[in-house]
């Protein structure tokens, strides 16, 4: 499931960040891609061995961790450090799945399940630049928030950045170990989270809609005919 998280960061936490985020400091990035997707990834990154990429990655990750959105959908047990990539024009990264194991810091291996884009470029600031996911049955969904906007999206779903055509886009990437692996469990319990918050507001209508898609989703999990 496709998740779009709104106001993960504010206007004073992206002002911050964007004065900090000199594009001078990115280097190069397809040392950081494996196997096709090495090849497929043209951009400029900046990551935590930068004392400026620990700074942002810093807060980035707090703002993560104060976001309830975010942690209902993902209930991360682990994350990568954030690190920040820049599209400038000409540039993209084509189709490609992301790696299922990364670091998430020291060293430490952790399993990917999810992946996030956190939006820092406004959509005036650059033409093209979308974040393209491609389903196994052909579909496909984009992408192109507001800065402070993020999307949560499952690390194995092909997807890509379209070339930048005017402009710059500015982005930070985290992925993400769940305390839910299966993501048809994962997808469950999100909508029971769903429920709850409808059961708050007094919404009957869509109180009843949840609840049968978390029940018809649980008979498919469970179900032997």
């Amino acid at each position: 499931m496709v998740v779009v998280l709104k106001s993960v960061l504010n206007a004073g936490q992206l002002k911050q960040l964007r004065a900090q985020l000199d594009p001078a400091l990115f280097q190069p990035a397809q040392e950081t891609a494996f196997g096709i997707a090495r090849q497929a990834k043209r951009n400029l990154q900046l990551g935590p061995d930068h004392a400026v990429g620990r700074s942002c990655a810093e807060s980035v990750l707090q703002a993560l961790q104060a976001h309830g959105p975010f942690l209902q959908a993902a209930l991360p047990v682990r994350m990568t450090p954030p690190m920040f990539n820049l599209y400038a024009e000409g540039m993209s990264y084509g189709h490609h799945a992301d790696a299922a194991l990364m670091d998430s810091g020291g060293g430490v291996p952790m399993r990917s399940d999810l992946s996030l884009t956190v939006f820092l470029s406004d959509p005036s600031e650059y033409d093209g630049g979308e974040l393209v996911f491609s389903s196994v049955e052909g579909m496909t969904m984009t992408a192109k928030l507001e800065a402070g906007q993020a999307v949560l999206y499952p690390s194995n779903m092909l997807h890509e950045v379209k070339p930048v055509t005017r402009g710059a886009r500015l982005a930070s990437i985290v992925w993400v170990q769940s305390a839910i692996a299966d993501e048809p469990r994962r997808n469950i319990l999100l909508e029971l989270d769903h429920v709850r918050q409808a059961l708050e507001r007094g919404d009957t209508a869509q109180t009843r809609e949840r609840l049968v898609l978390v029940r018809e989703n649980l008979i498919r999990l469970f179900a032997q005919p």
